[in-house]
């Protein structure tokens, strides 16, 4: 079962679509969430009957799942809520399944123990399981250490978020002109987690609309 107020991340299927709510209650065999708002444009979003939708979550112990459901109806309580199919299945997100987009995105780069100097760079890409980033010129980055990571994110409705997540180097690869440092998040908190879901589903859209990544 999800948890009363679990925020959940809504993808419709077959369009290009990221939807944000809440569970606000839910029976055997029924969610209900509020009106869903649109990533992107801050709108309410009205599911008609029927509509197949692809959810995610984060739950208490900081795993993400998902699921396939469909909208069910509205109800009308206090507060105006959506009818969602419950699930049968969850599927649990494994690290190595989080989508991975390469994109460029600002990050400061700290040692908890400052075994090395701060030092800022960019993302050779990103997934709510972890990054890798570009080691810049006469740095070293030490493996199996933890480390803290501030992460600048944009979001489709121009909003932009600051973030800071701890995490460790697990390995380093030589690339065509630089390095790249593999860091794995640790102990990432859920609301921090769902943002990246989010940020990565907004950027494998554009990416989608842009014919940068097919279907």
């Amino acid at each position: 079962m999800i948890k009363i107020g679990t925020m959940i991340t809504l993808e419709l299927s077959g369009q290009d679509q990221i939807l944000k709510c809440k569970l606000v209650d839910q029976e055997e065999n029924i969610l209900y969430i509020d009106f869903p708002i649109n990533s992107k444009t801050g709108k309410t979003v009205f599911l008609p009957n029927g509509t197949e939708l692809v959810a995610t979550f984060v739950n208490s112990q900081k795993k993400p799942y998902k699921f396939r459901t469909k909208v069910l109806g509205k109800k009308k309580d206090n507060l105006p809520m959506i009818m969602l199919q419950a699930p049968e299945y969850m599927e649990e997100i494994q690290r190595r399944q989080f989508v991975r987009i390469e994109t460029a995105v600002d990050v400061a780069i700290h040692a908890i123990n400052q075994e090395f100097a701060p030092f800022t760079t960019v993302t050779n890409d990103i997934s709510a399981g972890g990054i890798s980033i570009i080691i810049p010129n006469g740095v070293d980055v030490p493996l199996n250490e933890n480390i803290h990571i501030y992460m600048v994110l944009t979001f489709m409705d121009g909003t932009i978020e600051y973030y800071k997540v701890t995490g460790k180097a697990l390995r380093v690869v030589e690339a065509e002109h630089h390095k790249l440092a593999s860091i794995a998040f640790i102990n990432i908190d859920e609301k921090t987690q769902q943002k990246l879901i989010r940020f990565c589903f907004e950027q494998q859209l554009q990416m989608k609309k842009k014919g940068i990544l097919n279907e």
